[in-house]
């Protein structure tokens, strides 16, 4: 999903495009401490797992903890 400036949100771009600064982002103004990404609803990057870990998986959906 894109904002009004056509960037990708924080929480997909850490899905598609994880990133130091994307995790920081989303854990510092947004509180964040766990993702949720269904591959049902688009690609999920193996980098992910640099920044979280993966606490839960059942068929497309799982869930990290942001570390």
């Amino acid at each position: 999903q894109e904002g009004e400036d056509g960037a990708q949100q924080p929480h997909d771009a850490a899905l598609t495009d994880p990133r130091k600064r994307t995790i920081d982002r989303l854990r510092l103004d947004y509180g964040a401490r766990w993702l949720v990404a269904d591959t049902a609803a688009g690609p999920v990057s193996p980098e992910l797992a640099r920044f979280a870990t993966t606490r839960f998986s059942r068929g497309t959906v799982t869930v990290y903890e942001l570390r």
